[in-house]
């Protein structure tokens, strides 16, 4: 027959023995790219209920006979730079798909010259908590029935056709024939040598073996702006020694070390199912659009380039404050606790931040500009467990009537502080930030007094707080002839009544307006 296919993806087959595989991953001939070509490893979900998952995956393994369907998919080292360095030369140097694909090469050349020659596509959980575990004798073959509860057996066959079992063992209590059959049991290894990184992802996703991956496994490895900026600051740097090209970001240790400190991740928020990344990614969307859940039509979009970088800048910002805030203890030994008991108290931080920058109450104050962060998060606590406590908030919550009529569970009231974080709806945020707002407006002052924030510029007076003392001026004050400052024709200013020097506020109640001349006049 004359008529194919083109393949996306070309595969060579073969089969390997059982040892060839082991010694290849053990040695990092084998090796897997997590950043791009790989999820993160599933570890808890391998190592549940007495690491049942590789105790299933062995016995299968090891009761089918000479030859075993169970397969492994990678791709050759190789073959993978040269297509990704051919893909680079038609693109854009400034590109944000030639920043990822400059990342991807500095990351490949790294394991290539720790010996790497293939990249493992899928079957990384079962080499590193079945058979690797095995060979090193860290993990005993034995498996018991579900449903029976009784323990399964590994049945021998000697050359005299006589037969025998072991119940469990680990593989240094074989003998050397036993060990053999073990060793020689045929496993099919696709190789990839022909076809273009993108497809090898797609084709990743679509056909990995192992357990589903959830929608945001999915999109984070997609080649765009915002999984780039995510994935590299969450690897290791990828600089090659002794190359002069210059790599485009850096890794943000602070990312992982605050978030290490963050309790109660779990689900799609686990580090094994990449939740940091997603928690970065969604503060990233909070910062651009006001909002949590993830739009990955907007935030996937490469035309919104410059937005999502200034966005991710403002996150990576948050976190190294928090991160150089010497009295946020992130080091495991002090206490061992989280300082976030859970991702809705670092969001609602990162507003509180966001609310100060933006300006509430005429001070406009960048995280540059605070001086102990963990003196307004401590404030943020006594917010939050006042309104936790149903004792010291009754008006917060209301009691619940059961089915026959008698009082129930308390539930929070709609448009309060505990029921805006119940979910992260618009008009749940909406709520959220406006308590939020008015808790830095009760405080603001006193973090002023205190030297938790500095006294800022004059000039850090917001757009719109001119716009109105402008838009209510009447008469200049600082005629004595009653003049009318006129809008329309005056070139005006707004000035401090109580000046800022003395230490006046930038409250809208001790602004005022008046001419150029006169503000510029005026001793400061």
């Amino acid at each position: 027959m004359k008529l194919s296919i083109q393949p996306c993806t070309g595969y060579n087959i073969s089969t390997k023995s059982l040892t060839e595989i082991k010694d290849m991953y053990l040695n990092g001939e084998l090796n897997t790219y997590d950043v791009w070509l790989q999820r993160l490893k599933q570890k808890d979900k391998w190592a549940a209920n007495n690491w049942a998952k590789s105790r299933s995956y062995l016995f299968r393994l090891f009761t089918s006979g000479p030859y075993t369907k169970s397969s492994y998919t990678a791709v050759d080292i190789n073959m993978l730079i040269a297509k990704i360095e051919e893909r680079m030369e038609s693109l854009s140097t400034d590109s944000c798909i030639t920043s990822i694909f400059h990342e991807m090469v500095e990351a490949l050349k790294l394991m290539k010259l720790g010996g790497c020659k293939f990249i493992l596509l899928d079957g990384q959980n079962r080499l590193e908590y079945a058979l690797k575990l095995f060979f090193k004798n860290e993990l005993e073959w034995r498996y018991v029935d579900k449903l029976t509860q009784i323990p399964k057996k590994l049945t021998f066959v000697d050359k005299n056709n006589m037969q025998y079992s072991k119940e469990g063992f680990h593989y240094k209590d074989l003998s050397s024939e036993e060990k053999d059959v073990i060793d020689d049991i045929k496993i099919i290894f696709a190789m990839g040598s022909a076809g273009e990184i993108d497809e090898y992802i797609d084709d990743l996703i679509d056909d990995n073996s192992g357990e589903q991956w959830n929608d945001f496994e999915k999109k984070i490895t997609n080649l765009k702006t915002l999984p780039y900026l995510v994935n590299t600051s969450l690897s290791k740097s990828t600089k090659v020694k002794g190359s002069n090209e210059k790599k485009p970001r850096d890794n943000v240790p602070s990312f992982k070390d605050v978030l290490d400190k963050v309790g109660s991740l779990t689900g799609a928020y686990s580090i094994e199912k990449k939740g940091y990344h997603k928690i970065i990614c969604e503060l990233t969307q909070l910062d651009m659009t006001g909002n949590i859940s993830l739009d990955y039509e907007v935030m996937w979009d490469t035309s919104k380039h410059e937005k999502i970088t200034k966005s991710f800048d403002n996150v990576k910002e948050f976190f190294n404050s928090i991160a150089k805030c010497s009295k946020f203890p992130l080091s495991k030994e002090v206490g061992g606790k989280n300082i976030f008991a859970t991702k809705e108290l670092l969001r609602n931080f990162y507003m509180i931040t966001q609310i100060l920058k933006e300006g509430a109450k005429g001070y406009k104050v960048p995280l540059s500009k605070i001086n102990n962060l963990r003196a307004i998060y401590d404030d943020y606590m006594k917010l939050d467990n006042l309104k936790r406590d149903r004792k010291r908030s009754p008006e917060d919550f209301v009691v619940l009537k059961t089915s026959d009529g008698k009082d129930g569970s308390p539930a929070a009231k709609p448009g309060t502080y505990i029921w805006s974080m119940k979910a992260i709806r618009p008009e749940n945020l909406t709520c959220r930030r406006s308590i939020l707002t008015a808790f830095v407006e009760e405080h603001i002052q006193s973090w002023v007094d205190k030297s938790i924030i500095d006294r800022l510029d004059r000039k850090e007076l917001t757009d719109i707080q001119k716009r109105r003392v402008i838009l209510e001026a009447q008469e200049d004050p600082f005629s004595v002839h009653g003049e009318t400052l006129d809008p329309l024709v005056d070139n005006l200013h707004v000035d401090h009544s109580e000046q800022f020097g003395r230490g006046g506020s930038n409250d809208i109640s001790n602004l005022q307006a008046t001419t150029e001349a006169s503000n510029l006049a005026r001793v400061k």
